[in-house]
């Protein structure tokens, strides 16, 4: 199976460039034997293995399964494309060398620990740096379970429909790659998606409305709380300014539901 073989060192291990077509054949030799029998259990079937040399990646010899993982962990690349991957799901985009290395020095000292590698990611000054604070577009599921978490809300299975609008069917991702992420999140039927999902939100949850507006009476301490609940107490002075003007022009007609709104709405609130 060439196709499973490549997406093991492109997708999960080594990333695009670090590999020969020569190692995708050759992986897939070595995979061989292995498959899923009809209770979903994953089994080997010796007779079906191929047993012959075989050279991966630089290395030759009778390579099974094990083998020819231990082979690709070993890998340079690998260490380097996996840090890569967490960092920029984690952190930021685009990590310097200086930012990749103790998550691959956690990876050789751990001998392949992925949790040794989170806790390098997590412990890193650059994980409270200020360039990484709001640089990452919040996918649809980080959306919507920031909200409900914060807010205690009782989500029901329409959620899931919302989500799938936003651009994201939960556990159904496109293709073995996953989402794409990142600004990608943010096309105009995404960015749609999101404000009618939060717009029934905040005129469906009392939670979220009476939270945002803390029960401030002046429209200017009542925006002031929200944006201290919601954003930490950090948004562009133009979005605040925005909000202001809009609950001080209705007067008390305005809703703590518009106030949740309208703070959900802002750019600063998509990201994290």
């Amino acid at each position: 199976n060439e196709n499973y073989a490549r997406e093991l060192m492109e997708l999960f291990t080594m990333g695009v460039g670090n590999y020969r077509e020569t190692d995708v054949r050759e992986l897939a030799r070595a995979l061989t034997g292995w498959y899923v029998d009809a209770a979903g259990t994953v089994a080997f079937r010796p007779r079906t293995h191929d047993t012959g040399s075989k050279s991966i990646l630089g290395h030759t010899g009778n390579f099974g399964l094990e083998e020819a993982v231990d082979i690709i962990l070993a890998n340079a690349a690998t260490p380097r494309h996996i840090a890569t991957r967490m960092w920029e799901f984690f952190v930021y985009p685009q990590p310097s060398t200086a930012d990749l290395q103790p998550v691959i020095d956690a990876y050789h000292r751990s001998h392949y620990d992925i949790r040794e590698m989170m806790s390098a990611i997590l412990t890193s000054p650059q994980f409270y740096s200020n360039h990484a604070y709001r640089a990452l577009v919040k996918s649809p599921t980080e959306l919507v379970a920031g909200v409900s978490r914060q807010f205690g809300l009782t989500l029901g299975p329409d959620t899931l429909l919302a989500m799938a609008t936003m651009g994201q069917s939960l556990f159904d991702p496109p293709d073995v790659a996953g989402w794409a992420g990142g600004a990608g999140w943010l096309s105009t039927g995404g960015w749609m998606a999101r404000m009618r999902w939060l717009l029934a939100v905040s005129s469906q949850q009392a939670a979220p409305v009476n939270a945002a507006s803390g029960g401030a009476a002046r429209p200017q301490d009542a925006v002031d709380h929200a944006v201290s609940v919601m954003l930490d107490g950090f948004v562009s002075s133009g979005a605040r300014q925005a909000i202001a003007d809009h609950v001080q022009s209705v007067g008390a007609s305005a809703s703590p539901s518009d106030l949740f709104f309208l703070v959900a709405a802002t750019p600063e609130y998509q990201l994290a």
